[in-house]
């Protein structure tokens, strides 16, 4: 039993990583559309790279390049 949980919870953290990054690509494609706004498009790849974090926290190693092309793009 207390392997199936452990399964369970394993389980529960890819998805949740999975929905934060999913969550990360949609803002940074709304700040990639965002034109003529740069303080509203910096705050939102700000945003991105939050949930891209949190992805990453969770095991989503794919976030990590998100994260690093992300916060090139706002210097």
């Amino acid at each position: 039993i207390e392997a199936k949980v452990t399964e369970m919870v394993d389980n529960f953290k890819v998805s949740e990583a999975e929905a934060y990054f999913a969550r990360g690509k949609a803002v940074e494609e709304a700040a990639n559309r965002t034109k003529l706004a740069p303080n509203k498009k910096r705050e939102t790849y700000k945003e991105a790279i939050e949930l891209y974090k949190k992805a990453l926290s969770l095991g989503k190693t794919e976030a990590r390049n998100s994260i690093t092309a992300l916060e090139n793009k706002i210097r």
